[in-house]
């Protein structure tokens, strides 16, 4: 997982920029399974916000997300 960008002084301003920083182009399904997965190897809050699902909905919703 990358780490967020700051502010919009960090940000590529020309293709040839995009490119030489190694952005690779990916699908929002890649890039939502990347993240989960790095939100669980650092043991972060996935969920933050959502009560009552924890032993029901949220486990699915992951083990979904994982199998692509």
């Amino acid at each position: 997982m990358t780490a967020p960008l700051t502010g919009s002084e960090d940000l590529p301003r020309t293709l040839g920029e995009l490119r030489a920083s190694g952005h690779r182009e990916r699908g929002v399904k890649a890039e939502i399974r990347e993240n989960l997965l790095a939100a669980l190897a650092a043991g972060a809050d996935i969920w933050p916000g959502i009560f009552g699902f924890e032993d029901t909905v949220l486990p699915q919703l992951e083990r979904a997300l994982i199998a692509g």
